[in-house]
Formats: structure tokens, sequence, C-alpha cells
């Protein structure tokens, strides 16, 4: 799959990242946590639908905030990383990749406004008081081999392009095995909705 880590390891890759990158993004504690706009549910649901669900599925796992880093080793949104990796053949707009950088910058507070037709659950953290998710991850590949019927996932904040033609988000899977991956999501607006372009494996763990 173009894109996805040739020469090392993901998680061996992950790593050298996060020790080699030694850039700081200040943490104002003091600014207020911003609400994910009402119109980027609709892509959302669009692709936990189509990528995540399946007859099983019964109850999704969401953390109530948007990720501002990749998998378990916690990377932080770069333009390095994008660079290095050459995901979509680097043929990401460079004003979606810009806009999708400062998207992932801080946190911002999902709420309940998925309409992805499955009971969903907003946390704060996986463990927290759910016996089931063991802040597991996985490589799975969009459809997985062994269905579970309780899904945990985490989602960045969307960025557009600013025709909006485009958007891209990325997704955590987590899984109850201590397996899992994580996924850029590129999507195209159609008359009908958002449908899903391309999709990009960013990491997984065994």
């Amino acid at each position: 799959m173009p894109g996805f880590f040739s020469h090392l390891p993901p998680v061996v890759m992950l790593t050298a990242f996060l020790l080699t990158g030694h850039v700081s993004l200040a943490d104002d504690s003091t600014e207020p946590i911003q609400v994910v706009p009402s119109g980027d549910y609709a892509i959302y649901d669009r692709i936990v639908q189509a990528k995540f669900l399946t007859s099983d599925t019964t109850l999704v796992f969401i953390r109530r905030l948007t990720a501002t880093h990749i998998g378990p080793e916690q990377v932080p949104f770069r333009r390095r990383f994008f660079d290095e990796n050459q995901f979509f053949d680097a043929a990401l707009p460079p004003t979606l990749l810009t806009n999708f950088l400062a998207a992932t910058l801080r946190p911002s507070r999902l709420e309940s406004k998925f309409q992805f037709g499955v009971r969903y659950r907003l946390v704060s953290d996986f463990n927290d008081g759910i016996e089931e998710a063991r802040g597991a991850v996985r490589p799975v590949t969009l459809a997985t081999e062994v269905a579970e019927p309780r899904i945990r996932l985490e989602l960045s904040r969307v960025a557009y392009t600013p025709t909006r033609d485009l958007a891209l988000v990325y997704v955590g899977d987590y899984r109850s095995d201590g397996t899992g991956a994580g996924f850029l999501v590129l999507l195209h607006a159609e008359p009908s909705g958002w449908e899903i372009q391309d999709t990009e494996v960013v990491w997984t763990m065994r």
C-alpha cells in the first residue's frame, strides 16, 4: 500500500521518530477546549459505518477528546512525518495538509451527535471503568479478521480544503487483545454526501 512504512517495523519507526523529532508544542492550559463543529459528524459517521462497523458490533467506545498524537507511541502530527512517509503518494493538496496539522495541534471535545446506527459511549480513556478495553492496538486491515462486538476508536478533528471538496481524518482503532492500527482517511464531497476516496495505514501494533 503506498505510503506504508517500508523499511522498519511500524512500532520501531514511530519510536525512532518520537526520539528524533524534538519539536515542542506549547500547551496553553488556560485556553478553553473547543467543541467539534456539528458538520463534522457526518464525516465521522461515514467513516465508522464504512470501515469499522460489522454486523456483530453492539457498542462503540469513542475517546471524548480528539486525537493530537499518532498511535500508542504518542507521536505528534508533524509535517515531517508526512514528508517522510509520503502518504497518498504525496498527493495531498498542501492546503489540506496544512489545515490538518493546524486542526490536530490541540484537542477538541466530541459531543453525542453521532448517528452511525449503533450504540456508542464517549469516554475519557478506554480504561475508565471499561473492563473490556485494555489500551489495546493491532495491525488490522480495514476489514478485521475477527469481528469484535465492542470497538474502541479515537478520532482527530476533520480538516478540509478551502473549497471543502476534500476532507482528511485520522482514526485510531484499539482492540481488546492488545492490537490495533491507525488510519488516515481521505474523503471527497459528492452531491449525496461525503464518500471515502482513499485510506492509508499509519501505524500497526501486533
